[in-house]
């Protein structure tokens, strides 16, 4: 079975406010990256070049036309999926298009569950947010800003509440 494309299905409209969760992904191993950039009209599956600073990348093309995804039956092939919007709120679905071994063509659907996957930008300002909440890498510096020793967290799960005041500090930005 052949994976030759992969399209993102969206509904999109203004970013969510309330509250902002930062929880930066940690790295993706040997599996295959693709990316969509949701603020484009047409969402399809990109490469991706995360070389750069942590928890951010470039999307460099179409993912499919230097690359496959073949698998055997009852294989299983973990993929990475990185989706962006800079804009606006978007709900996703993601659709599959799939050579099978009689060299048919089918559509997949692909959901977080029983609902769709959901990204937003930021807001302008991390002041405009009510509360903000900080979580693995952004955890750690809030964490060692403040002098205590991460070594003692081991690998203690959580997410801690900030102000956007300090959540700025930390940030360096606004």
């Amino acid at each position: 079975m052949q994976v030759t494309d992969i399209t993102a299905l969206k509904d999109c409209g203004a970013p969510l406010d309330g509250a902002m969760i930062d929880d930066p992904p940690g790295g993706a191993g040997d599996t295959p990256q693709i990316a969509f950039d949701l603020d484009k009209q047409h969402t399809i599956a990109q490469e991706i070049d995360n070389s750069g600073h942590s928890g951010t990348y470039d999307i460099t093309g179409d993912y499919f036309a230097n690359h496959t995804l073949d698998t055997k039956k009852g294989d299983r092939q973990p993929i990475t999926i990185w989706a962006r919007t800079y804009e606006q709120n978007c709900t996703f679905s993601l659709e599959f298009t799939v050579l099978d071994s009689n060299g048919e063509t089918r559509k997949q659907q692909v959901r977080n569950g029983d609902r769709d996957f959901e990204v937003s930008a930021y807001l302008s300002s991390v002041q405009e947010y009510r509360e903000i909440y900080v979580a693995g890498l952004s955890k750690m510096t809030l964490l060692m800003e403040e002098g205590l020793d991460v070594g003692e967290l081991g690998d203690e799960p959580g997410i801690r509440e900030v102000s956007p005041q300090r959540f700025t500090e930390i940030a360096g930005g606004g």
